[in-house]
């Protein structure tokens, strides 16, 4: 990141992770044969290519795991510093994962010295203290993280998203489907018991792209006992597996298979080497292996390479091929964002500043900010099979009474007693068909949303809802030092308004507070108008 080519962090952590499975295969076996075949199990494993490609942290921490257990292994003090650093580290990069690398290591340091025992505990300190400070400068909290943070405010009901078991556990938006179909009556030990082998079978796939293959870690377990260290590395992926039941979401897709058990494919592929080389079975293994990828595995990563268009949702190369150097550039997914924006670049006029679009005054106001640029809005359909991109030009007309979609404002500011998601109450009345729809989850539901400024100056402010019950609402709604109140009607599904006196705000973005009763209630949009 620091020498701006990011696209070279995926091959070094590939090339990291051969070394080092075939570094642990040859200090659990003493045999370069069997370090060789763990390398080449190693880089044939089409999921593990996929996460150390991929920007989430699997294939990050996979190779701490197995750098971890490699050092733990050794008989230096170095190799413990080295084990307990690359522990601390994914400490601070997936806790859950290491918590089963924990108990790998207490398994192999059982009859360790206590010399030892504190030099490991030492170096486990820097990832524990980045990760405690990482999540004190974030959330404000020294055991908040900032992923269940970020849930608190964008999904619900109120901890949903948690590890352990009971009622509650499931988030209905980002997971709806999948909470609806296997956790009916919460998140029970029977679910748990479904959702892991669920895990477990598609983790089968992964470990050497065709299922029945996997099974050979069964007979490598059986022969390799008298090997010490082998006894240990077989309760790994058991570990995994049992420290995972208590998280209710399988995290299984196509080519990135069962992405929460991926950190034990290295240790797999470790044992079924020493097996495989000790029956001579390597070379009929391997042809097995692609041959059960190119006939049946590679099918998932056929789904993952033509989901969502079958290409990325934003190339800037398209922009060149247009000719465009400068400008505004709106889009309309969040990956296209992602991969387009550039952090700190807002200056439209000598380059390219790429925004997520809202349809909205969102747009306009940007677009007035950044000194009325050349606008774009660049369009990629994902529903379609072979998506391709298009570019059209926009103008924007002098606006005087702004309105923003509120659905825009999710993640709100703030919540109490209350969890708001994104919805499509079934009417036309709605702007843009979508609202915020807020649930109660006590006695005073309160959100708190921005409301974007353009000046200093008076202003009214309008408010429209969506009624989700036949019960009457007080809202209460406040915006600076201003505070007012209306009455939503007892209809179902009924939209109104509510306006604002005049009230005075600063240019910036002002809190605007919304407190009602304890019905079900969609925030359509929200106006703001000069007050003369």
């Amino acid at each position: 990141m620091l020498l701006r080519v990011p696209e070279l962090v995926g091959p070094c952590i590939a090339a990291g992770l051969v070394f080092v499975t075939a570094a642990l295969a040859r200090r659990v076996f003493g045999d370069l044969r069997i370090a060789f075949a763990a390398a080449l199990l190693s880089a044939l494993c089409a999921t593990l290519r996929y996460h150390t490609a991929d920007t989430l942290s699997h294939g990050w921490a996979a190779l701490l795991f197995t750098t971890s257990v490699w050092a733990a292994l050794g008989t230096s003090r170095r190799d413990i510093v080295v084990s307990g650093l690359c522990a601390g580290w994914l400490i601070a990069t997936r806790p859950v994962t290491a918590i089963a690398l924990l108990a790998t290591i207490a398994l192999i340091l059982r009859n360790t010295s206590v010399k030892r025992l504190l030099s490991f505990a030492a170096a486990l300190l820097p990832g524990i203290a980045a990760w405690l400070i990482y999540q004190r400068v974030t959330t404000g909290n020294w055991l908040y993280s900032t992923q269940l943070a970020y849930y608190e405010l964008s999904d619900g009901p109120p901890g949903c998203f948690r590890y352990g078991f009971g009622q509650g556990i499931g988030c209905h938006f980002e997971h709806g489907r999948y909470v609806a179909r296997r956790l009916p009556n919460g998140y029970t030990p029977l679910a748990a018991l479904v959702v892991s082998g669920v895990r477990l079978r598609w983790h089968l796939l992964d470990v050497l792209n065709f299922e029945p293959l996997a099974l050979i870690l069964i007979l490598a377990a059986k022969r390799l006992r008298e090997f010490h260290s082998t006894r240990v590395l077989i309760w790994t992926p058991l570990l995994l597996l049992a420290a995972y039941a208590p998280f209710y979401f399988d995290g299984n897709f196509p080519g990135g298979g069962a992405r929460l058990l991926s950190e034990a494919i290295p240790i797999e592929h470790v044992l079924i080497s020493g097996w495989l080389v000790q029956q001579g079975a390597l070379i009929v293994v391997v042809v097995c292996s692609l041959f059960g990828y190119g006939l049946h595995g590679a099918f998932e990563h056929r789904l993952l390479q033509n989901r969502e268009g079958g290409h990325p949702m934003f190339d800037p190369s398209f922009l060149k091929e247009a000719g465009i150097a400068r400008g505004l550039i709106l889009v309309d997914t969040d990956h296209g964002f992602a991969l387009g924006h550039q952090p700190g670049q807002f200056d439209a006029s000598r380059g390219i500043v790429v925004a997520r679009t809202h349809n909205d005054a969102h747009d306009w106001l940007l677009w007035k900010t950044l000194g009325s640029p050349p606008t774009y809005r660049y369009k990629y359909d994902v529903r379609q099979k072979d998506a391709q991109p298009r570019l059209e030009a926009i103008t924007f007309p002098e606006i005087n009474t702004l309105r923003f979609e509120t659905e825009a404002e999710w993640p709100v500011l703030a919540l109490q007693d209350a969890w708001a998601i994104p919805g499509y109450p079934p009417n036309d009345c709605v702007s843009k068909r979508r609202a915020l729809i807020v649930h109660p989850s006590g006695r005073q539901p309160t959100i708190t949303i921005a409301l974007p400024v353009p000046h200093a100056g008076s202003f009214r402010v309008a408010i429209g809802w969506v009624a989700y019950s036949n019960s009457p609402t007080m809202i209460t709604a406040s915006v600076g030092p201003t505070t007012w109140q209306t009455l939503e009607s007892s209809l179902r599904f009924q939209c109104g308004a509510s306006l604002s006196p005049p009230v005075v705000l600063s240019e910036g973005e002002a809190p605007l507070k919304l407190q009602f009763q304890a019905n079900v209630l969609g925030i359509d949009w929200v106006e703001l108008s000069p007050a003369s």
